[in-house]
């Protein structure tokens, strides 16, 4: 049976770096607070003194770490709309939906099986019921499976989406329903992040003011920032120790080599921003080069919000009195941060112009199956990377919901972070094990 470990208190997790490897270490530690999903014993259930032993939870490498209400102590999505309100310029319109009257909307979506239900978002649309009913179904079933669906309309501008081409294969098969949940809950997250973008909630915010918001408006779980410190402080400690020594060029390499496969941290959400994301991991590592050292931009995959040059027609648009400017809307939208790295933002305004939030989003994790195609893929990508079998790295994953099942049972340690009600419900449906682990007092 797999075995997930649940620490209710955060403050345990340090716990797994303050002690060396092995089970006796731990149990010195650790105490088994309780069992879920294992064998009842007279109609109870037993903890064992010796469950540590069956899996080494100090036996990882790297550590790939979910976001809201993992890392933070509460969800952040609605820091957007709060920070919109708060910077927005007075030139831009107001969003045409409240923030509560998205969220209710995407309550509603998620209760409907129904597809043609998910095609409501052009109020002003002058099509019927039945004229919707046919753009969306194209001739296929009205049910809400996405093997079924080949594409989704729902914008008079003709923007449409397809779910996920191909679901990704979990590690155990009793995880399948969850799969099929999470795919179907894809198309409601997808409808409501279009939401959002045609209601301008996202408009006229600036790369600095977010991630600003992240470093002092956005709460984290002391617990998991201490263990992540404890985590990142004791691979420098090794650099550091490794770089005063003196060894022959060879054992430099061959430890050089082993080292590789130590002490590195990805993060991977659901979340809309990877400026909100890095301004709260400034509160962890102390400061932004900090952050940038030890989670670069290939170690955060998220969905994340786009920015344009003030001038662009998408801004345009959005604003109370268009003016008309040659060349107005030419420039191509982008994420402030383009692929062949960051921007240097100590160049003058005259070739760094002002990025503005046009409201869009570029998608990459909207949901578990998202995460789990994404996880699976660092695994891969590590081992080509060096040269390694997958067998040869041991992964820890920390999350807290049901959103993060697939990739917790995919890692050689699965750690749960909280209380979650749902995601235990999960856990036993899907016959995964789960140990709660409390600090001895």
């Amino acid at each position: 049976m797999t075995t997930l470990y649940r620490f209710p208190h955060a403050e345990g997790l340090v716990h797994l770096l303050n002690t060396k490897p092995g089970p006796n270490t731990l149990l010195s530690t650790l105490h088994v607070h309780s069992v879920h999903g294992s064998t009842a014993v007279n109609g109870c259930h037993a903890p064992e003194p010796d469950l540590l032993a069956t899996k080494s939870l100090s036996s990882f490498d790297h550590i790939v770490c979910d976001f809201d209400e993992t890392i933070t102590d509460h969800d952040t999505t609605s820091s957007f709309d709060t920070l919109a309100c708060q910077v927005r310029p007075d030139d831009f319109h107001a969003p045409q939906m409240t923030w509560s009257e998205i969220l209710q909307a995407y309550l509603d979506d998620l209760d409907k099986i129904d597809v043609g239900d998910l095609c409501h978002l052009n109020l002003n649309s002058t099509k019927t019921e039945e004229q919707r009913h046919l753009d969306c179904y194209s001739g296929k079933k009205p049910h809400l499976d996405p093997r079924s669906i080949k594409g989704l309309e729902c914008h008079t501008d003709g923007r449409t989406f397809t779910p996920e081409p191909q679901l990704p294969v979990p590690k155990i098969p009793s995880l399948q329903p969850w799969v099929n949940s999470q795919a179907r809950k894809r198309i409601v997250e997808k409808v409501s992040l279009d939401r959002v973008y045609e209601s301008g909630n996202l408009v006229g915010l600036l790369p600095a003011q977010i991630r600003e918001y992240g470093r002092s408006q956005v709460r984290l779980r002391p617990g998991v920032v201490e263990f992540l410190k404890a985590f990142v402080a004791d691979e420098e400690e090794k650099d550091v120790l490794q770089d005063k020594g003196h060894k022959d060029p060879q054992q430099q390499q061959q430890q050089g080599q082993a080292e590789q496969k130590k002490g590195e941290l990805w993060i991977l959400s659901v979340n809309w921003s990877q400026d909100l994301i890095r301004g709260a991991m400034d509160q962890v590592f102390g400061d932004e080069e900090a952050t940038r050292r030890h989670l670069p931009d290939s170690h955060l995959i998220s969905s994340n919000l786009l920015f344009s040059e003030e001038c662009h027609e998408v801004l345009q648009r959005r604003k109370k009195e268009v003016l008309a400017a040659k060349g107005q809307g030419q420039e191509q939208e982008q994420g402030h941060e383009p692929e062949d790295g960051p921007r240097d933002e100590t160049l003058p305004n005259a070739t760094n112009p002002t990025l503005i939030s046009n409201g869009k989003v570029q998608v990459r994790c909207l949901t578990g199956t998202d995460k789990l195609h994404a996880f699976q893929k660092i695994q891969r990508d590590y081992a080509v990377k060096h040269d390694l079998a997958l067998t040869d790295t041991k992964w820890a994953y920390l999350g807290d919901s049901s959103t993060d099942l697939g990739c917790l049972v995919e890692a050689d340690v699965g750690i749960i972070v909280g209380t979650s009600k749902s995601l235990l419900a999960e856990c036993e449906r899907s016959g995964v094990k789960v140990i709660d682990l409390v600090v001895k007092s």
